[in-house]
């Protein structure tokens, strides 16, 4: 899985960000996908289980922290994970305005990050 070091929360995530008036929910996770990480859409393939790919693979809540530097209360976030196999080369290259780095991580080494343990096991259970 690859994992951006998130500049404001100093945390491995995955790519992600806000929908910004995008056609579809999955057209702002390739938009997303593409800025932080320099990966070209075409490069990235969904892996919905779902017969309709515009529903994503997951969804998680989580509550985020006061961020006084941004004028923001705490308060729920709610994330919409896509699940994509990345079919490209290799030479990208993270976003700085957003991360501090990008690392490849495999869900072995994922499965011991409770973080993480959720969505390594569902991935595990769709895909064997």
């Amino acid at each position: 899985m690859l994992l951006l070091k998130h500049k404001s929360l100093n945390k491995w995530l995955q790519p992600g960000g806000h929908f910004e008036g995008d056609e579809t929910l999955l057209a702002s996770a390739l938009r997303e996908a593409e800025e932080e990480t320099g990966i070209p859409k075409a490069e990235l393939h969904n892996l919905s289980v779902h017969p309709i790919s515009e529903v994503q693979f997951d969804i998680d809540s989580h509550y985020i922290p006061a961020n006084p530097m941004k004028n923001e209360d705490g308060h729920y976030h709610h994330d919409l994970r896509y699940l994509f196999e990345y079919k490209g080369d290799g030479s990208n290259s993270y976003n700085p305005d957003e991360s501090t780095g990008m690392k490849w991580v495999s869900f072995a080494d994922l499965a011991d990050d409770p973080i993480f343990l959720a969505v390594v096991k569902k991935i595990e259970k769709v895909f064997g």
